[in-house]
């Protein structure tokens, strides 16, 4: 850990030269090789490079209805299409300080206050604070709370924007996974609160200057336990410069220096010390006709003593076949994923605390077409992925109604995706996405929790710029899960409707309502919890 650390103090020094020396900069995106653990493994992402083909890049549109996800319970988002997607509506020019207040069926209130002022020239500040809950009654202690709060501030000095954000967050869960007919717990003995007290500190240029020198640092630390004793920390510091020659070769260069501790439940199994040092760098050419990035990234990692060294490379190519109609893309890349408690509980609030914590690398080949013509866009693309430690949820076989977090040695995982959208008119629209996952572990039976099909149709229509309407069908099947006996059970799959609106009555003054699972159906994303069924919430909102 002294090397990381000297390492990691002499970085920060050259950085900080570094920084008042810029008086410019392009703005750019950062390709991310540590991150904290995403419940399923992201399908075959694209790999996000700096710049993309502009004169085809239409935003995803901003049609918002602002009902929590939570409430839908099945936390399987379409894709979003990128580059290609549906021109945006006109936004509408309101305050960004809000008060919205909601109510649901299985009495759950809602609550979020924002506030942003903008008065002091080159400052920008504020703070929030939101309140989620449910209480279901048809079955005991099927409920939770999720808090959370916050302040954020943003300064400008002499083309340099700081940035300073700090939350404290939550949730409440019950584990409620048990045989109701001939067992009862009261709240007390079952709930799982897991807090979380994190911030990031960030400097980058604000402008673009002759050097065409874009740089950004962040600081970002969180702090988590629960009421069993665990306890997590991290600190990460990450640099990111960017060299731009003609509008056409960028030069991108990272360091990232990440230390973090768990400490378990359990006090005999010992502290997880990890401490990763990344540097690396990427190439890209874009000439709005080819585009290609090739990069390499150095990871040396120190685990409880144990020194870990990995190179992780990234290719990716773009080609325009026929103008917009026709596009070529693939790629190639591998990556560390750093996986964590905190990461593993807001995924999975049934987790049980007494879980081992191993990092996952990931290996991503995947090819595809994209395009549009006229309304139509449209996304096909074939990945080929293969996961070394690949986190999956088991049920406990000596308590059901918690999760333990098992690895498997080495998943190869096959995804066939495909997307579409189009823009009937600029207030009609809609979006269908379809996954098929093939899954082929390599200790463990199944891909435990993951399912082997998703779909998704959702349509949108804005009347007049003031109604909005959302429809959306979607349907999973084929996730598996162990029962008590270390069987494989298939999981029954659902396919239902949610319809959702809502109306602007003033600019300042807004009502919303959302209707989720209108089939009632209890679908079960994790073993022997069944989500509420049918579900619905009414609110108002009010901008000021």
């Amino acid at each position: 850990m002294t090397d990381i650390l000297k390492i990691f103090l002499a970085i920060c020094l050259f950085q900080a030269n570094v920084i008042f020396a810029q008086d410019n900069g392009l703005e750019t995106e950062d390709i991310t090789v540590v991150k904290d653990y995403e419940a399923r493994i992201a399908d075959a992402q694209k790999i996000n490079v700096n710049p993309s083909i502009n004169d085809v890049d239409l935003p995803t549109p901003v049609l918002r209805y602002t009902v929590p996800s939570r409430l839908m319970e099945l936390k399987y988002p379409p894709h979003e299409m990128k580059p290609y997607a549906m021109p945006k509506v006109k936004a509408m020019d309101y305050n960004d300080s809000y008060v919205k207040l909601g109510f649901g069926t299985q009495y759950s209130p809602l609550a979020e206050l924002v506030y942003i002022n903008r008065e002091i020239e080159n400052l920008e500040f504020g703070a929030f604070y939101k309140h989620f809950s449910s209480y279901g009654q048809k079955v005991e202690n099927q409920k939770f709370r999720d808090n959370d709060l916050g302040v954020f501030a943003k300064y400008y000095v002499n083309k340099v924007i700081l940035e300073a954000s700090f939350h404290f967050e939550q949730d409440v869960d019950y584990f409620f996974g048990y045989n109701q007919e001939d067992t009862s717990f009261a709240a007390a003995d079952i709930d799982h609160r897991v807090r979380e007290l994190g911030g990031n500190i960030s400097i980058q240029n604000a402008t673009i200057g002759k050097k065409n020198l874009d740089h950004k640092q962040v600081i970002t630390t969180s702090f988590a336990n629960d009421n069993f004793k665990v306890n997590e920390w991290f600190l990460n510091y990450r640099a990111d410069f960017t060299k731009v020659n003609k509008n056409k070769h960028f030069f991108h260069i990272l360091a990232d220096v990440d230390i973090s501790n768990f400490t378990p439940s359990a006090p005999d199994r010992g502290d997880l010390e990890r401490e990763i040092f990344q540097f690396g760098g990427d190439y890209t050419f874009n000439n709005d006709d080819w585009k290609l990035t090739a990069g390499l990234t150095a990871a040396i990692g120190d685990i409880n003593d144990n020194q870990q060294f990995n190179i992780y490379p990234l290719l990716y190519t773009e080609k325009r076949l026929y103008e917009n109609y026709l596009i070529f893309y693939s790629g190639w890349s591998r990556k560390l994923q750093k996986n964590s408690y905190l990461n593993f509980a807001q995924e999975n609030p049934f987790i049980h605390y007494d879980i081992f914590i191993e990092n996952s690398r990931i290996e991503d080949r995947m090819a595809g077409f994209k395009g549009a013509a006229g309304q139509f866009t449209y996304n096909a693309r074939f990945s080929n992925k293969v996961v070394k430690q690949m986190p999956l949820f088991v049920n406990d076989s000596l308590d059901m109604k918690r999760f333990d977090v098992v690895y498997d040695k080495n998943t190869t995982i096959i995804n066939l995706n495909l997307e579409a959208g189009y823009d009937w008119n600029k207030q009609f629209r809609s979006l269908l996405t379809f996954d098929l996952m093939l899954y082929e572990p390599d200790g463990q039976e199944k891909a435990w929790h993951l399912p082997l099909i998703r779909t998704n149709f959702s349509t949108s229509y804005l009347l007049k710029e003031k109604l909005l309407m959302q429809a959306e069908v979607f349907g999973v099947a084929g996730a598996y899960a162990k029962d008590a006996n270390g069987n494989a059970q298939l999981i029954k799959g659902t396919a239902d409707i949610n319809l959702g609106a809502s109306y602007q009555f003033t600019p300042y003054l807004s009502f919303f309502s959302q209707l989720n699972n209108l089939a009632n159906f209890k679908y079960q994303k994790w073993y022997n919890y069944p989500t509420f069924g049918f579900n619905a919430m009414i609110g108002v909102q009010f901008r000021y």
